[in-house]
């Protein structure tokens, strides 16, 4: 359910949505979805494009490759030079999603793996979108509690600070269990 805790969870804040979002266009997104008006503001902005059959699959994993896209998408689709050779040795130059992964190598959005790959096809995890958005953010400052709010973070986890920047600009709250 990443791409409906995307929706719902971490782009909302950035923009204010509408009260009364338009119709997604999706088959399996309808009015009484519970994310129904995050993912109708994701495709009003071209954020999420959604699938050839007409479907977004809200309950579906999110890989690494297809942040890279929302993230390039959010950014207003912004010009980048494309370089000769590929930054990541595992994202080739015909790649669907090429130009968003350059640029988020581009933009120190993304490192990578130590190894040169970007593991554009692996699931992104949520404390890696904390990560990317911190970064989109221009790392803000941010007062880490010497205690985390999340019961699964803990303070020597490596995406701590941005965990914790995430949840105090209100981007996220967690879970009811107190997990992130």
């Amino acid at each position: 359910a990443l791409v409906a805790l995307l929706a719902a969870v971490l782009f909302v804040p950035l923009v204010a949505v509408p009260s009364q979002a338009a119709t997604t266009g999706y088959r399996d997104v309808t009015g009484s979805y519970q994310f129904y008006k995050e993912i109708s503001w994701m495709t009003e902005k071209r954020i999420a494009t959604g699938y050839a059959d007409k479907r977004f699959r809200p309950e579906e994993l999110v890989t690494r490759e297809a942040f890279a896209a929302f993230m390039y998408r959010l950014a207003g689709w912004p010009s980048v030079s494309l370089p000769a050779k590929s930054p990541f040795k595992d994202v080739p130059k015909d790649s669907q999603f090429y130009k968003p992964i350059v640029w988020m190598a581009a933009t120190g959005l993304s490192t990578g793996w130590e190894d040169g790959t970007f593991r554009p096809r692996w699931n992104i995890t949520r404390d890696a979108m904390a990560a990317f958005l911190y970064r989109y953010e221009d790392k803000p400052s941010v007062t880490l509690p010497a205690k985390s709010r999340f019961s699964d973070v803990p303070t020597s986890a490596q995406y701590y600070k941005e965990v914790t920047w995430l949840s105090k600009s209100g981007m996220t709250t967690g879970f009811s269990d107190g997990t992130f």
